[in-house]
């Protein structure tokens, strides 16, 4: 096998089924940054016994762990979002469909769809395949890099094995958003015209689980404490978001990005709480007076949730 540079790699998902029983890939998308690793705990030996050396090691524990970052595609999407810790709701049809993600307050990954319990993820590298399986979303962070939107899908899996090459597939549909294409709403149904950065991360707060049993990989993965954050970086032309930090009051927040009617993600924080407000320094005579908010995404009695995130898309996922 020849070296080969990363530009030759590629990465590809499928359901499963039963949580850690690989399945070839059958859906492709391009990617920005893939750090999956098998990572096994090995016990170094350090008896006392008349030497100062390392006697050998002990198998441990294994688990997948790492993320996939990539330009946000709507037809991609759905998928991370039925294999994470939401209900997630179809409707629409033919072409149209719309995929409604609400978080849930599951404690282990034991509550997925039966037909979803983990990705299958086949990363490729220099013609050698990793086939990473049973592996769950248990985090997701937008943002952006110039006007690009961006998505990190944080990942944790069961177990790692050669699998078959696959043949990379084009999606025609895995389509990028770009500038024009944003509307960001603080509060929602006020956009806002002053913003050039922002990121909005859910953490699960996850860990693989394991047991004394018979095998070395996680039992299952706990979802752990819920934490949703926000940023936006603005410009500075009044003090009215500076005091309402200064008072901690909510407000709420909208990320919305359309290529059409029918092809959109919508993700609404309904109470956010402004954590910290900076403002730019007077460091320079030529620079603009900037500020960087942080806020806190909290449990909003009104919709029973911290967060959503609304998917239009042609994908059909049955």
């Amino acid at each position: 096998m020849a070296i080969e540079i990363q530009g030759a790699g590629f990465v590809g998902i499928s359901f499963e089924a039963t949580w850690g029983t690989f399945v070839a890939p059958s859906i492709f998308f391009p990617v920005r940054n893939v750090d999956l690793l098998y990572t096994q705990d090995t016990s170094w030996r350090r008896p006392i016994r008349g030497l100062a050396d390392n006697l050998g090691g002990i198998q441990g524990y294994s688990s997948v762990q790492g993320s996939i970052e990539m330009e946000l595609m709507e037809n991609i999407l759905p998928y991370f979002l039925y294999t994470g810790r939401y209900g997630v709701v179809k409707s629409g049809a033919a072409i149209d469909f719309t995929y409604t993600a609400t978080p849930t307050a599951w404690s282990t990954n034991a509550s997925l769809p039966a037909t979803k319990k983990g990705l299958s993820i086949t990363v490729v590298k220099s013609g050698q395949v990793f086939g990473f399986e049973g592996c769950i979303t248990t985090g997701i962070e937008f943002g952006v890099d110039g006007a690009t939107p961006t998505v990190t899908f944080s990942i944790i899996g069961e177990d790692e094995a050669s699998a078959a090459l696959p043949t990379y597939v084009e999606n025609v549909n895995s389509l990028v958003y770009g500038a024009g294409q944003w509307n960001i709403q603080i509060p929602t149904s006020s956009q806002v015209f002053d913003a050039d950065g922002i990121s909005v991360a859910i953490e699960e707060g996850a860990e693989a689980q394991h047991r004394l049993s018979d095998k070395r990989r996680p039992e299952f993965i706990k979802f752990g404490e819920r934490t949703v954050t926000a940023s936006v970086d603005r410009d500075f032309v009044n003090r009215t978001d500076y005091d309402a930090f200064k008072a901690l009051t909510a407000t709420s927040l909208r990320l919305l990005l359309t290529r059409s009617a029918t092809r959109s993600v919508d993700i609404v924080l309904p109470r956010a709480v402004p954590e910290t407000y900076e403002p730019s320094s007077l460091s320079s005579q030529g620079d603009l007076v900037r500020s960087s908010v942080q806020y806190q995404g909290v449990y909003d009695t009104a919709t029973s949730a911290s967060h959503s995130i609304i998917v239009k898309t042609h994908t059909d996922i049955a």
